[in-house]
């Protein structure tokens, strides 16, 4: 080795240079990837005040986005470090070179920024990159995710649409159902109905073996007039194919909802034969909550059922003017029927199960990619807390719907009866890209149970096995005298 006072020879200069090089290419790697998890603010937003206590952080939001708790609105997320990317050192000058001229360059922020990209190689860098920075599970199903997206943005695409399809396809391999590309009809649609621009045809939507079927036909609606009845598999809307066991009952919804007025084709499946129908969406008013009274053999008094069909920021008011007419009838027991019922707004579900817990009773506790904790407990004693209560569910219960029931079942407030529930216990965002591209619908958050059971892909196990193909306004003809003797 050379004294290091004395000049270098031409030689020993140019490794000097490889050597510099190779270290500033390794270090502009980690800020490079880096960069991708904390360039672009996280979303957030504040959960509705409820009678609970969550712990909740707010930050502003950098565009126009819609962000979903369990298909609602509702999402808590807080930054992470990415992974970090190892570069192996380079052994000449001409590859250090070209490496320093790509990582060196400064990390786009706005899909805008990626100067050299053509608009589709944009349009995949953003939907990348809002993915890498929010997705709960940080092996992105344990794959190089990285290296996807050098491999997609390595092709050439001839138009949008196949630069669409390529996010669809990697979006896919994650193997979440749930996080996937909206195109822009379909992302308007979603914010059209939250913000109550669109309108319906007065049906509810499940899933059973990966199918959307029709979990309920609100009476009077366009559908209920039409014909449409429950259990219908819905095969099409308006030419879009749904049997392919991917989509979801929010992709149908969307594609259902639309201006006051129009037309909408529907294609069901019944009883192995297909049948088509032609909508005028209305205006559609949902009664989520109803009640009535019902007499069971055997019982030494008279039994309150209130059907939940879904969850709102007023369900639980709603259940609580429920349960005081019935106390008022004279019942000794409670049935919450909560079959079909898809979830809703969390807090809805939440303040609900709190109407029959004492103070200081978790409730659930909600997870983010970091693994930070959200957890949220009664305040105060509920409305009724010594009433025998059962809840009687399905495989069609899901997210809001099976929190609550995981909470007055772990709590030891009530019996669960029926079948094992749906299993969908992750929470979305649904975040705009540029350029009227559409959206990307992410999986940020998971629930865990009061006893911290996760309940996704699982779903809740009940008490009481029984069958659930009772009429919906006769939910005690699926409970045997079983059921009703473990109170």
């Amino acid at each position: 080795m050379r004294h290091p006072s004395k000049p270098l020879s031409p030689r020993w200069r140019i490794v000097a240079i490889i050597m510099a090089t190779a270290s500033a290419v390794h270090h502009s790697t980690f800020y490079y990837v880096q960069g991708f998890a904390f360039h672009s603010p996280s979303a957030f937003s504040t959960l509705p005040s409820t009678s609970l206590q969550p712990t909740v952080r707010t930050v502003p939001k950098p565009r126009r986005q819609l962000d979903v708790l369990s298909a609602t609105k509702n999402a808590i997320e807080t930054p992470s470090p990415s992974k970090k990317l190892s570069t192996k050192l380079l052994s000449t000058v001409l590859t250090v070179s070209i490496a320093a001229t790509t990582l060196l360059s400064p990390l786009p922020s706005h899909s805008s920024d990626y100067g050299s990209f053509t608009p589709e190689q944009r349009f995949i860098a953003e939907a990348w990159r809002v993915v890498d920075n929010s997705y709960l599970d940080r092996t992105f199903n344990h794959q190089n995710w990285f290296q996807m997206r050098q491999d997609a943005l390595s092709k050439k695409y001839k138009n949008m649409d196949q630069a669409r399809d390529e996010v669809d396809r990697m979006l896919g391999t994650l193997g979440d159902r749930y996080t996937r590309y909206l195109s822009p009809s379909k992302y308007d649609s979603i914010v059209n109905a939250a913000t109550g621009n669109v309108f319906g045809v007065g049906i509810e939507l499940a899933t059973n073996n990966d199918r959307v079927i029709i979990g309920d036909v609100e009476a009077s609606g366009p559908a209920f007039k039409e014909g449409i009845k429950p259990n219908d598999v819905v095969v099409r809307v308006d030419g879009v194919q749904f049997d392919d066991g991917k989509a979801t009952p929010d992709d149908v919804a969307s594609a259902i909802r639309g201006p006051e007025g129009s037309k909408v084709g529907m294609t069901v499946e019944r009883d192995g034969k297909i049948v088509d129908f032609i909508l005028t969406r209305e205006p559609i008013k949902i009664t989520s909550v109803k009640s009535y009274v019902s007499d069971k053999s055997g019982l030494d008094g008279k039994v309150g059922v209130i059907r939940i069909k879904s969850f709102s920021g007023t369900t639980a008011d709603t259940v609580k003017s429920a349960l005081e007419d019935l106390k008022k009838k004279g019942v000794k027991y409670y049935v919450l029927d909560l079959r079909g019922n898809p979830g809703g707004l969390l807090p809805g579900g939440v303040d609900t199960a709190s109407l029959f817990l004492d103070a200081n009773k978790p409730v659930v506790f909600v997870v983010n990619k970091s693994g930070v904790v959200d957890s949220q407990a009664t305040l105060s004693d509920g409305f009724d807390l010594e009433t025998p209560l059962i809840l009687l569910v399905d495989h069609n219960t899901a997210s809001a719907a099976e929190v609550m029931t995981a909470a007055l079942q772990e709590n030891g407030r009530a019996i669960v009866a029926g079948e094992q529930t749906f299993g969908k216990g992750i929470v979305q965002t649904i975040r705009q890209l540029d350029d009227n591209n559409g959206g990307v619908a992410v999986t940020i958050a998971r629930y865990e149970t009061p006893k911290h059971n996760d309940i996704n892909k699982r779903g809740v196990t009940v008490d009481v096995s029984t069958g659930v193909d009772c009429a919906k306004d006769d939910a005690l003809a699926c409970l045997p005298k079983e059921a009703f003797r473990k109170l």
